[in-house]
């Protein structure tokens, strides 16, 4: 099939996180299987705009005025490259939000007579502002024409249906990752690197992932504390915390990591640990454990109930003490942290197979161009 996959931001700190994630594992995957699949993309001009076996076409995009909101960025070069280009594919997979890029080529998919496939990763929910109760009267005509509409949630699928009653073609279709060949080790010197990866921002917690830290290094943890990530409003917050912790020695931030370097800056690390609540799907975490990285998430956590069942440690309670706790059991010994790595590994390939994935993707795809 000759697939088309468009998705609203590439840049070089990552900011898009998972829903580029996602779309860039599911055009590999379909192209490493015979499709022709090509990938449209606003960009920042930095990032390098290249996924294995697929066609990139990132063209720049832009905020409108001073916002950092993803809402205001716009892409008038990728809507051209859209207009040329549509109509050869026979179907278009298209990771809508509410912004001014994927909304309009929702709107030219329709207006060219394609009908998409749609994925909205939790990002389109019911939303009582002025602007968005707007753009709802043709988001439901966008989701009536869509061949289907793809959800990961029961509480997505809860939105979607709120947002448009007729929804009649929603299908669960999970986020999925290949596992990859260079993995995670336990390091010579046997003081391991705990990690936090992912946008600097409240929801995160990323203050908790501090207050463990210190806790462990107060109980004479031997341990590296590292965090990871793009500004999401809280970076002050954290680097404050961090220069007035007594162990500020053994914590720090790093910075952001480019979309295509996540997994090998993963794998340099033992242990991945996401503090944030109501987490519906992150997709760090599965690419920590697609490098054979044992993680601990909350209890509120979407994958919480697939990750308590390849290892109890991976799942904890909210709190700073919590979470040490199982992460002081996962690096107890490089024994158990390599049964813990094990168990990583094989919950990717039992549980979020990106083949299993593209199976799914194949069948609504074929059934679209009926």
């Amino acid at each position: 099939m000759r697939i088309a996959h468009i998705v609203a931001y590439l840049s070089e700190r990552g900011e898009y996180g998972g829903p580029l994630s996602v779309a860039t594992a599911q055009a590999a995957a379909l192209a490493q299987r015979g499709n022709r699949v090509d990938l449209y993309t606003g960009w920042d001009g930095k990032a390098e705009a290249r996924v294995p076996g697929v066609g990139v076409y990132a063209r720049r995009a832009y905020r409108l005025g001073r916002s950092k909101s993803f809402a205001t960025l716009f892409s008038p070069s990728l809507m051209a490259c859209l207009i040329r280009s549509l109509h050869k594919y026979d179907v278009v997979h298209l990771h809508l939000s509410r912004d001014l890029l994927t909304f309009p080529a929702a709107i030219l998919c329709r207006i060219m007579g394609k009908r998409v496939v749609i994925q909205t990763h939790g990002m389109v929910k019911p939303d009582k502002r002025i602007l968005s109760r707007l753009s709802d009267i043709p988001m439901k005509a966008i989701f009536r024409n869509a061949a289907a509409h793809l959800y990961l949630t029961d509480a997505e699928a809860d939105n979607l249906r709120e947002l448009s009653p007729r929804q009649h073609n929603l299908m669960r279709v999970p986020n999925g990752l290949a596992e990859r060949s260079e993995q995670a080790v336990w390091p010579q010197d046997d003081h391991p690197e705990v990690l936090y990866c992912g946008r600097i921002h409240p929801r995160k917690r990323v203050p908790e992932f501090v207050a463990m830290a210190e806790r462990l290094l107060s109980g004479y943890v031997k341990a590296r504390f590292t965090i990871v990530g793009p500004d999401g409003g809280d970076l002050e917050n954290v680097r404050n915390q961090i220069a007035a912790s007594p162990y500020r020695n053994a914590i720090s931030y790093e910075g952001a990591v480019a979309p295509g370097s996540v997994a090998s800056r993963l794998r340099k690390a033992q242990v991945c640990v996401l503090p944030s609540e109501n987490e519906p799907f992150p997709m760090a975490v599965l690419e920590a454990m697609s490098v054979g990285l044992p993680v601990v998430v909350t209890e509120s956590n979407g994958l919480a109930s697939s990750l308590r069942k390849a290892d109890p440690a991976f799942v904890t309670g909210h709190s700073a003490e919590e979470l040490s706790l199982s992460v002081q059991e996962i690096l107890s010994s490089a024994d158990r942290w390599a049964l813990a790595a094990m168990r990583s590994r094989d919950a990717v390939r039992r549980d979020f197979n990106i083949r299993a994935v593209c199976d799914l993707l194949e069948t609504i795809y074929a059934e679209a161009n009926l």
